[in-house]
């Protein structure tokens, strides 16, 4: 140990003496034994090179319940050192040639010195002798004479009973045992060399979170000193045992385990096809490599059933261990080769089989945004995927596309992906540069996925501030409108969350409250849900002990959730102060309920709290409404199936089916027909009511309301800019007006007291030439009511009877 701790030049210094120690000491013994037996040997059992020895030595005697495979186990330990070079494969100038040079060289002269001693050891000792009368030789049979206590086996000299051979035949005795402790000293230090580097390795990576003490560097080469004493005293434990011949059969085993994993990891690094794998020894093969692997197994299973067993046991349980704790370290293993081999293979398959719709599953394209400022958004679409499903989410940054952009896109990126796996939120994000968030969209449109792993729904958040701005914000709600209808024409259906009367986008909040860790705000308050839009809360504020996932969350920037702070400083004083200021009053007006419930800095921090976690914690005996107005291919109807499943935060709702009659006459008949066709679907329901009187006039308190809504986006002889709401658009859609109205007061008479509506979405036809009415539509049919989910399909049918 004191050898090790002085350093690598004073180990190599010390090995290579005591290697020419060994080897003097080993030549010392054949010397020995070529110079004339004295007396003292002779009465021990040294006979000198005599063919009557060789021929008594011959043939194998085992005893004491020995076999083959018991002297096999103390004998491999022996040539284990052999692979003690490979360790040092960083340090080669050439390791593609120098390793197999030294492994093949030292596999050679093993054998060859192995063999050397079984030769002179059998050919000028005995067996079995007294020691206490010389050997006889019979000159009728040409054979020593047997020993008495051979035949009880109490004999105490001789080869089987007497282990100071080398020692007895030497020249110099005093040198093989110089030789026999060098060597010992020689290999211990090899141990206590590599060991403790790798055990030091495996405590930096925090592999074994209790053992991080040992991973400390010491001294300018960076000696893993504290593992030198632990693994010293762990073999000074070892050798308490006093007969190392007890664990030889676990020692063989665990040896034979890691050769076996070493040649498995050979060929599953071929067998993987990874281009990094790129083994240069011309003879190498990956079945050989197999074959190595399943004869180091069936060879420790010969050596010992129940030892193989344990030593299985304990390599299974460090996997399963390692597969939990999930080290946040990355090796390169084959497992990363297989994934990407599995999937693109899996992806391809796919791709060439035609779709069936009992295999339909939404893929969602999620207009998040920053996922981080919108995290509520996130956990809705994700309970409807919830990682069985394909969801990206999407961020189109508004800023010009240029190289320092380009650096900090891809920086967020590593960070949101960080961010998304801390969150446990199974979802790929997806940033975009663009200054037009329709342009960028529409890109993603186009871009978004691989062959069949392609998104089929656009999701977004509803646009609470459309008209805030009046006729001044026409150009967002033309993009915000053109989107939509972009997703139609790329045939996919589209789905947009309204969150009662609070917006989504929390980034401003955040910067307020001065929120450095938005992972810990969002996972370290628990809260018990009881009501949908006014939730009332028991909640516990976290202590300042920071959580594994906030101690991740802190390497990244802690504005990484605003875009304005994340990408604003590349433009310094030239960005657009008016679109800065104008969105700061956008935000502040969105959060207004979240500001006025914060009289201080911690009810502030709790609110935000509660906000993002809006869609995260579980609603008990929750209820969904769903309202299926049109035939959409039955996306309207699937999706809240999904939310009611596990993995939701509305798992077991129970759900309400609203449609519209067929005629006046024919109530009881279209209700009788939706409840077979929701047996048939085995969508599990409570109620099923059916509208008659969608197409009665709406209330004028409605009309009223609607009017003073849309005041601030009419026409006038100044502005006439298209988009705008005129009067020609109110007159030629007066009645699909008056229907969206109606439509709002069923839903305020049925549904105000449900956890979820899920309504059909009216689709943003080509004819409607007024962004702001279409918007306006939305706005008041989906006003003062639990959070609505608005869904068209693309008619395609995502739902069907077989199963």
């Amino acid at each position: 140990m004191l050898i090790a701790f002085a350093g690598p030049d004073v180990e190599n210094s010390f090995t290579l003496f005591m290697f020419s120690l060994y080897i003097l000491s080993y030549i010392d013994w054949l010397l020995g034994t070529l110079l004339p037996v004295t007396n003292d040997q002779f009465l021990r059992g040294v006979t000198g090179y005599d063919w009557a020895t060789v021929k008594a030595n011959m043939w194998p005697d085992y005893r004491n319940g020995e076999t083959i495979t018991s002297v096999f186990a103390v004998f491999f330990p022996g040539f284990t050192g052999m692979m003690a070079g490979s360790m040092y494969v960083g340090d080669l100038r050439d390791a593609a040639r120098d390793v197999p040079l030294g492994v093949f060289t030292s596999v050679t002269t093993t054998c060859v010195f192995y063999t050397i001693g079984v030769i002179v050891s059998g050919a000028t000792m005995l067996r079995d002798v007294s020691g206490l009368s010389y050997p006889e030789f019979d000159n009728s049979t040409q054979m020593w004479k047997e020993f008495a206590c051979a035949k009880n086996f109490t004999c105490k000299y001789g080869l089987m009973n007497f282990y100071q051979v080398a020692e007895l035949e030497g020249a110099w005795g005093p040198l093989v045992i110089a030789g026999i402790f060098g060597m010992t000293i020689s290999s211990t230090m090899t141990n206590l060399d590599q060991g403790p580097i790798i055990f030091q390795a495996a405590c930096k990576d925090s592999l074994f979170g209790h053992f991080k003490y040992f991973g400390k560097d010491n001294g300018p080469n960076s000696l893993p000193r504290r593992a030198y004493i632990f693994l010293s005293i762990l073999t000074m434990v070892l050798v308490l045992i006093g007969d190392l011949n007890v664990v030889n059969d676990i020692v063989s085993n665990l040896f034979l385990a890691t050769y076996a994993l070493v040649n498995y990891a050979c060929f599953d690094a071929s067998f993987a096809r990874s281009p990094g794998w790129r083994p240069q020894f011309p003879y190498y093969n990956m079945w050989l490599s197999l074959a190595g692997a399943g004869m180091c197994v069936a060879i420790m299973f010969v050596l010992s059933v129940w030892k193989s067993l344990v030593c299985v046991g304990i390599f299974l349980a460090t996997m399963v261990y390692m597969q939990r704790r999930g080290p946040g370290v990355n090796w390169g293993d084959t497992s990363q080769a297989h994934a990407y081999r599995n999937a693109l293979h899996g992806l391809s398959k796919i791709t060439n089989h035609p779709d069936h719709v009992k295999n339909y599953r939404p893929q969602i394209l999620l207009m998040t945004g920053n996922p981080a400022s919108r995290p509520a958004l996130l956990d809705f679409a994700s309970s409807i995927t919830k990682g069985e499903s394909l969801l990206i989410a999407s961020h189109v940054v508004p800023y010009p596309q240029c190289e320092r952009i380009f650096n900090l896109v891809r920086n967020l990126e590593a960070q949101m992906t960080e961010w998304l796996k801390a969150m446990k939120v199974r979802a790929f994000y997806q940033p975009l540069a663009n200054e037009s968030l329709r342009k960028g969209m529409q890109n993603l449109l186009q871009i978004s996925g691989l062959g069949k792993l392609r998104p089929n729904i656009l999701f977004c958040g509803w646009k609470q501030d459309w008209a805030s701005k009046g006729r001044d914000g026409i150009e967002e709600i033309d993009d915000y409108v053109g989107i939509l209808r972009d997703a139609f024409e790329n045939d996919l259906g589209v789905c947009i969350l309204r969150n009662c009367k609070d917006g989504f986008d929390l980034s401003e909040a955040l910067l307020r409250h001065k929120v450095d860790d938005v992972a810990a705000l969002k996972d370290g308050n628990r809260t018990e849900v009881q009501s949908s839009c006014v939730p009332q809360l028991t909640v516990q504020i976290p202590g300042p002990k920071n959580t594994k996932k906030s101690e991740e969350m802190k390497k990244g920037t802690s504005s990484f959730f605003s875009d304005k702070h994340f990408f604003g400083h590349v433009f310094g004083a030239k960005s657009n102060d008016k679109k800065e200021k104008s969105d700061a009053k956008r935000s502040k007006t969105l959060l207004q309920p979240l500001e006025a419930a914060a009289g201080c800095s911690s009810e502030g921090r709790l609110s935000l709290s509660l906000q993002m976690n809006r869609f995260h914690r579980k609603v008990k005996n929750a209820i969904i409404d769903v309202w299926w107005l049109y035939d959409d291919g039955g996306l309207t109807l699937l999706l809240p199936h999904l939310l009611r499943l596990p993995k939701s935060y509305l798992e077991g709702a129970k759900l309400r089916v609203f449609t519209l009659a067929s005629s006046q006459a024919c109530t009881q008949a279209d209700e009788r027909d939706m409840v077979a066709l929701l047996r048939k679907f085995r969508i599990e329901f409570i109620d099923v009511k059916v509208i008659q009187d969608i197409s009665r006039r709406p209330h004028p308190t409605t009309t009223r309301e609607f009017e003073r809504l849309i005041s601030t986006m009419r026409t006038t002889t100044e502005d006439c800019r298209p988009g705008l709401i005129s009067e020609l658009d109110l007159n030629a859609q007066a009645l699909r007006t008056n229907r969206q109205l109606r439509t709002r007061e069923l839903l305020q008479q049925h549904s105000h007291d449900s956890d979820l509506v899920v309504i059909t979405l009216p689709v943003p036809r080509a004819e409607i030439t007024s962004n702001a009415l279409y918007m306006a539509w939305l706005d008041l049919m989906t006003r003062d009511l639990p959070p609505v989910l608005m869904v068209r399909g693309n008619q395609t049918s995502v739902i069907t009877f077989y199963s």
